[in-house]
């Protein structure tokens, strides 16, 4: 994991097989980054644009940011994602997050 230059901030890292992001090695737990790091900051516990890092098979680096005016559309692409994988605790926590969007 690449640490991050704030205290106590753990930046993942998800890899990437292939160009595309359809071939994110741990898709679940991306997708529990994007949940987790939405919830902290509306909770105010965090104040942070980095989502995580994309490592692609040449070994380019790229830094993903996740900005407020973006939580919509990703959280519901995540709750589309958890519905489909029959994961309903997730999605009641998404429906839950979204309401205070």
């Amino acid at each position: 994991m690449i640490e991050c230059m704030k205290p106590k901030l753990n930046i993942p890292e998800f890899y990437i097989n292939g160009k595309n992001f359809d071939s994110i090695k741990g898709d679940f737990e991306f997708h529990d980054r994007i949940v987790d790091f939405i919830e902290m900051n509306i909770k105010k516990e965090c104040d942070e644009t980095l989502l995580c890092y994309f490592i692609y098979e040449n070994g380019a680096i790229q830094h993903a940011e996740l900005p407020k005016s973006s939580y919509k559309q990703s959280i519901l692409k995540s709750l589309e994602f958890y519905t489909f994988h029959e994961k309903y605790e997730r999605c009641t926590q998404i429906k839950k997050l979204l309401k205070k969007l």
